[in-house]
């Protein structure tokens, strides 16, 4: 039985990515995306459905334009004033490795230019306290 714990333990382990310094990763977006994409976010919370997402979210300018649900339907004003670019993703690890966050992994698409996975324990000590999201679909928006 301790087999298969421990080679959970070690894809796990593989699999999270809890870097230092995501400045290059950061630096590598804004270069090879700019500031203009879509992409397709879900957050891990104590919350409803709705605000949990899936959300396409459509960033123009480094900053989020509009989002959909998967069926493409307008978001809430009061859950889009919520929703993050990438760089504000990026941000929230920076600010966590610099706030002596309890717990950071981070799992960067196969590129390394992005954060896919995010998962931020801020204090092991309280609950529900937690930074959880996925990113996936990334896609440039191409200037006309």
């Amino acid at each position: 039985m301790k087999a298969p714990l421990l080679l959970a333990a070690l894809v796990t382990a593989a699999c999270s990515d809890t870097r230092s310094d995501p400045t290059s990763e950061r630096d590598q977006f804004a270069t090879e995306i700019g500031e203009n994409y879509v992409f397709t976010l879900s957050r891990s919370c104590e919350c409803s459905a709705e605000t949990a997402g899936p959300f396409r979210i459509y960033v123009t300018g480094d900053s989020v334009d509009n989002a959909t649900d998967l069926q493409g339907n307008a978001v809430d004003a009061e859950i889009l004033a919520q929703l993050p670019t990438v760089d504000d993703i990026f941000q929230r690890i920076e600010d966590a490795e610099t706030e002596g966050a309890a717990s950071i992994n981070v799992v960067y698409d196969p590129d390394g230019m992005y954060p896919t996975s995010v998962f931020i324990d801020y204090s092991e000590e309280i609950a529900d306290e937690e930074y959880s999201v996925t990113v996936s679909d990334l896609e440039p928006i191409l200037a006309d």
